[in-house]
């Protein structure tokens, strides 16, 4: 994971509609076959479904594709197509010009999800949006300060339970959404990355830092410690939930005293890694699975416990706290 020349960035996700690049490509056609089998190398190094490829056939698809198209637009549908046969639907590629480019079949997840119906009674509310940002700078920090403090106003020792809602975190910086969530969800390690190879990295909330592999990525200096620990935990989901929304989710998998309801997640629960090329664009390549405490492994949808029409989430997972 220390790699030169590699920045991580695990489960940065912009899901919507991909951007293709408009500019015309001035690159001459020797060049760009270079670049596309540079890409193809950093993939079928590092991609988590590597030994799942036939690298063969994805190379000549490549260029097939890249050949076979306008030649303005050769390397766009190359890189496009390499995307696309990946078959993640997670990585994506920045230029350097700034424009992200992904695959040919692009995920649309969207959701029906009401947030603007009577809160419960007794029942602890908190809801974990998406971020982007840096793991431990002065934004993220007050990002996950920020759910502390709505746990520490709602907290009462007459709580039956608490309601997370995941619904439309549509991703960014998991780390920040963990520290905060992180006394409702309690210390120890939540969840893994499986990696192509076999190899595991785990991710924790400790004493109000949400780690990797035991080294912080957002820390809390005086982290919120709830007055009735262990109480039922509903985890609310639906199809706008992707990428660190979804590391979220798996992070309560497997919990004791929990349950999830509403809708499967997007489906990119992986972890993704930043690697430069020689163009100065990024890759930004799938290179692992998502797996919950318990080494349930994930890596597409992440299915609720219960299925629960949008209308109905939230009310079915309070019934469900209020239940003996």
């Amino acid at each position: 994971m220390l790699l030169k020349h590699i920045r991580i960035f695990f489960l940065l996700v912009l899901l919507g509609s991909f951007v293709a690049c408009n500019d015309e490509d001035q690159t001459p056609p020797d060049e760009i076959e270079v670049y596309l089998q540079e890409l193809m190398d950093v993939m079928e190094t590092h991609s988590v479904y590597r030994n799942e490829i036939d690298w063969t056939a994805f190379r000549e698809s490549v260029i097939d594709t890249a050949r076979s198209t306008d030649p303005r637009f050769k390397k766009l549908n190359g890189i496009r197509q390499a995307l696309t046969l990946l078959g993640d639907s997670h990585s994506y590629l920045i230029a350097s010009n700034g424009q992200y480019i992904g695959g040919f079949n692009p995920l649309h997840c969207e959701s029906e999800t009401n947030f603007f119906l009577p809160k419960p009674e007794n029942i602890g509310y908190v809801r974990v949006t998406g971020f982007s940002g840096a793991g431990n700078d002065e934004a993220s920090i007050a990002f996950a300060q920020a759910i502390q403090d709505e746990i520490a106003a709602q907290d009462s020792e007459t709580l039956k339970g608490w309601i997370v809602d995941l619904r439309r975190n549509t991703g960014g910086n998991m780390y920040p959404m963990l520290a905060g969530i992180g006394p409702i969800l309690g210390e120890g390690i939540a969840g893994y990355f499986i990696n192509g190879d076999g190899s595991t990295h785990s991710f924790s909330y400790v004493n109000g830092a949400a780690n990797f592999d035991g080294s912080p990525g957002t820390q809390i200096t005086n982290p919120y410690q709830l007055k009735t620990p262990h109480l039922k935990v509903a985890v609310l989901l639906d199809q706008e939930c992707g990428s660190s929304g979804e590391a979220i989710a798996a992070a309560f998998s497997g919990r004791e005293n929990t349950r999830s309801f509403g809708k499967p997640t997007c489906g990119v629960s992986t972890g993704i890694v930043g690697f430069e090329l020689s163009d100065r664009s990024s890759l930004g390549l799938a290179i692992s699975i998502m797996a919950d405490r318990n080494m349930q492994a994930f890596g597409s949808s992440i299915p609720p416990d219960e299925e629960v029409d949008p209308d109905k989430t939230l009310l079915r997972a309070s019934e469900w706290i209020e239940s003996e």
